[in-house]
């Protein structure tokens, strides 16, 4: 068999995806059982964790103002009324005035101003036909003290509306102002939680535990560094295999696998063979004993074919010994660069699965 020893770069070695999908494939009952431990996993974690619920506490103060005038539009008073939140000189000095501890953007977020068009007057007011009805409101979450301190916003918001509409009443003529109501208001909310699901949290953890183990494995095969396949020998090292050990025969072939290297051997007519490669494998070294016992030019002391050079010199052909999964690249380039310096052909290789 013409064998011209060739070396791979190591560039060259790839991934394939197929294999890689394979080998994942042959571990799927490793696969399976870390499946069940996330499940188990996941829906005794969801067993612990019980239904709960979450309160909130907000209070409000809404005060009503109404305004009649000749003059004022709803769009016009909207628009004056907003500046209450603008003018930061302004709350600066409300801020100090009624001991307020917050921010003006804070204060800002907390108000609330609604501005709208009431066809309903107050007695005070019968000879009009209609005002425009202010609402104020001021919110706060805060579970500290929030009820004070609403209380202060909105008596120093109060005492700007009172000054607004003083500049306002003594600018222009049919202006009315009253305020119509003040009401401090507390709301509890509660929101429920349910209780996980089990099946759920159960399904989840055996995804995850699934997807762990099957990355796992990709890297794994991805980052070993053995021969992995006879396609391998034959695409990256040239090298074909006299016979590969451990796999299903079909027709005539002998099952077992000795009897069926032994044949392999016989026909290819070798002259004193010299095997190397994996020889500390405990496979490789029992099939090599056994032929030894069967046919004297089979008896090499297969401890002394590691990187035996004097023996590779006199040997007429050299086999190479491969265990799949086991045998690294740079086992089998070391002895192929041993046999490429003798000047040495290699006749086949022989392939464990």
């Amino acid at each position: 068999m013409e064998n011209n020893n060739y070396m791979p770069a190591q560039e060259e070695i790839t991934i394939d995806l197929k294999e890689m999908f394979f080998c994942v494939l042959r571990k799927w009952k490793i696969i399976l059982a870390l499946v069940l431990i996330g499940a188990i996993v996941g829906g005794l974690f969801a067993t612990t964790k019980t239904a709960s619920e979450t309160t909130t506490t907000e209070t409000s103060s809404v005060q009503s103002y109404l305004i009649t005038s000749d003059f004022f539009t709803t769009d016009l008073i909207n628009a004056k009324v907003s500046t209450l939140i603008h003018d930061d000189a302004d709350l600066d000095a409300l801020r100090q005035e009624f001991g307020i501890e917050l921010e003006n953007d804070e204060i800002r977020k907390m108000l609330t101003i609604n501005v709208s068009k009431t066809a309903t007057s107050p007695t005070a007011f019968a000879d009009t036909s209609s005002g425009t009805k202010i609402t104020l409101t001021v919110k706060s979450t805060d579970a500290d003290e929030n009820a004070a301190m609403c209380e202060a916003v909105a008596k120093a918001v109060d005492k700007q509306m009172e000054n607004l509409n003083a500049a306002f009443a003594a600018e222009y003529e049919n202006y009315h102002y009253e305020k119509l109501s003040e009401n401090l208001e507390t709301t509890t909310t509660t929101t429920a939680t349910p209780a996980p699901s089990p099946v759920k949290y159960a399904l989840i953890g055996a995804f995850l535990m699934g997807a762990l183990a099957a990355a796992a494995f990709v890297v794994l095969f991805i980052f070993n560094p053995t021969i992995k396949t006879v396609d391998d020998l034959r695409t990256y090292y040239g090298q074909y295999p006299i016979a590969v050990l451990g796999e299903k025969r079909m027709g005539s072939l002998p099952a077992n696998d000795q009897q069926y290297l032994l044949d392999a051997l016989k026909a290819m007519q070798l002259d004193k063979p010299l095997f190397c490669g994996d020889m500390n494998n405990a496979r490789i070294a029992s099939t090599l004993e056994w032929l030894a016992g069967e046919d004297e030019q089979y008896a090499i002391n297969p401890a002394l074919a590691v990187g035996g050079q004097l023996q590779a010199v006199q040997a007429g052909s050299i086999i190479l010994c491969v265990q799949l999964w086991k045998t690294t690249n740079t086992e089998l380039k070391r002895e192929m660069e041993i046999c490429s310096k003798l000047n040495k052909k290699i006749a086949g290789v022989i392939v464990l699965q």
